[in-house]
């Protein structure tokens, strides 16, 4: 039970890897396609503007809107594609948790990873926390949070929510603690399910095409200048071309940089062109989580830009790859070398740690 009908690259991949290396591991595993509300309306053509076949007073304003109808409908038709040939769902659809009572066929429920926990994320919706399952085994696999803290509004429902599961694994060790102050139990924490999967993995189960060229990538979440100006820079040395890929469809913020900054911006591409595009980059800046994952998991020379929530500053640590975010305008610093194979134990570890617990609480 995850965000699989988030359309967000990180959404969908890391609810991929887990089906994967559950089924990987010789159990029948299978995604519930829970399509809630909440998402629907978050993805929806209607959120981010409304076809319009007359043209309009302002030409300008008509042709962009369309565009970004256009885009949207694209994108929307790419990551259903991607569901329906790559993954192993519940031929059922659910809309709510209440439709998910009658979703009772399997022996063991898992909730996560992605951040399904957090109160200020599709509505809180109780279907995350697994209550429909009244009598079947509950565990969670690397669930997030979002938070450092629970809010007090929130805390005596979240105890409802979480007491007597069989098993507890969270992300961040923000989550452990959070676990142990709600219900008094031991939460482990583990990684991404991303990281169950090897680079190999990735490309042979995805049959991921490498791109000719060569050239700079960038992926950002949140706005930046800082990087968009530092791939403007590495790209002038290199003589490079950047491609910009990004999480938001709204291209307002883009629209007054791609000449500034001399980018080329990736619309709508699938959760496959969005790995290809990482697999064959030279270089690749990003302030995103699962960005600073995939330039992990292809060894990619990268720097990452801090965010808030600190998920990819807390990765770097783990990995020992302190020296890859982005605090200064040196060029040079991306540049410098990085022990690889310390870099794989680090993972394997992760990985093994990953993989044992959920063995134990599914086979064992």
């Amino acid at each position: 039970m995850t965000f699989v009908r988030a359309y967000n690259y990180g959404a969908v991949l890391q609810a991929y890897a887990l089906n994967k290396a559950i089924n990987d591991i010789g159990v029948e595993c299978q995604t519930i396609d829970y399509y809630p509300k909440a998402f629907r309306n978050s993805y929806s053509l209607r959120n981010h503007c409304v076809l319009r076949l007359k043209p309009a007073k302002n030409p300008k304003w008509w042709v962009l809107n369309n565009l970004l109808c256009l885009r949207v409908k694209k994108r929307n038709k790419k990551f259903s594609g991607f569901l329906k040939k790559h993954f192993r769902m519940t031929k059922k659809q659910f809309c709510n948790a209440n439709e998910l009572e009658t979703c009772l066929n399997f022996d063991v429920y898992i909730s996560g990873s992605d951040q399904v926990w957090n109160p200020e994320i599709c509505g809180f919706d109780k279907a995350f926390f697994l209550t429909f399952c009244k009598d079947k085994k509950k565990i969670s696999y690397a669930a997030s949070f979002g938070i450092n803290e629970i809010p007090k509004e929130y805390k005596q429902e979240f105890i409802k929510r979480l007491s007597g599961w069989n098993a507890y694994s969270v992300r961040e060790p923000s989550g452990v603690e959070i676990i142990n102050d709600l219900v008094g139990e031991r939460a482990e924490c583990h990684c991404d399910p991303t990281f169950l999967l090897s680079s190999q993995d990735w490309v042979s189960s995805l049959s991921i095409k490498k791109r000719k060229e060569e050239y700079i990538l960038v992926y950002i979440v949140d706005e930046s200048d800082a990087l968009l100006n530092y791939a403007y820079q590495l790209s002038e040395q290199l003589g490079l071309k950047v491609y910009c890929l990004h999480s938001t469809m709204k291209p307002e913020y883009f629209r007054n940089k791609i000449d500034e900054y001399h980018i080329t911006i990736v619309y709508a591409a699938s959760p496959k062109e969005y790995l290809s595009y990482f697999l064959s980059a030279n270089y690749i800046l990003t302030n995103s989580f699962h960005g600073t994952v995939f330039s992990v998991i292809f060894h990619k020379k990268f720097l990452c830009e801090s965010v808030s929530n600190g998920r990819a500053d807390y990765l770097l640590q783990k990995l020992s790859l302190q020296n890859r975010v982005l605090n200064d305008s040196r060029i040079e610093k991306i540049f410098e070398e990085i022990n690889w194979d310390s870099v794989e134990n680090r993972i394997k570890q992760l990985r093994d740690g990953g993989l044992s617990y959920l063995k134990s609480q599914i086979i064992e």
